[in-house]
């Protein structure tokens, strides 16, 4: 149960509090390697590619990588999409909460069994929030390696 109760929090916070989630290596090195090829690309000179990745190798959240990587073209989640994640977010998981209070209360003051109607936010808000998530995931993560085709070996 205390596994649980560990993962809800930090999914809650992963959603809720996006710039207080810590870093892993796999973040600072896929930050590492953006900046790398970015200072590659001409878009940053020397001396602020290293400054950037000396504040990436600092950061210790996700909120101190994303002021580390803004003078990355592109290399750090604007913050209009990580408020608009945090707002979904909050408004779906407090909706549900207050539905289910009513709910409760209906169900209990009543003294019959209604459907649990609060099951239609809970079930459909990650359709709002889910895109909105994997759009911030996408500034921390590399893509995936591509899937190779049975039979074929790596050179």
């Amino acid at each position: 149960m205390n596994v649980e109760l560990r993962e809800i929090a930090t999914l809650t916070q992963r959603l809720l509090r996006p710039d207080q989630v810590a870093l892993d290596e796999t973040e600072r090195d896929h930050a590492r390697h953006r900046v790398e090829d970015a200072a590659y690309a001409g878009s940053l000179d020397d001396e602020r590619a290293k400054t950037t990745l000396a504040r990436v190798a600092n950061a210790r959240t996700r909120g101190d990588l994303r002021r580390a990587m803004r003078v990355v073209p592109g290399g750090a989640a604007p913050s209009g999409l990580v408020n608009a994640l945090r707002g979904v977010s909050a408004l779906w998981l407090a909706g549900t909460a207050v539905q289910f209070a009513i709910w409760t209360l209906i169900s209990l003051i009543g003294f019959h069994w209604t459907e649990p109607w609060w099951l239609w936010t809970l079930v459909t808000g990650p359709f709002v929030a889910g895109p909105l998530w994997w759009l911030t995931e996408t500034y921390y993560r590399p893509a995936p390696e591509p899937a190779r085709a049975i039979g074929t070996s790596q050179g």
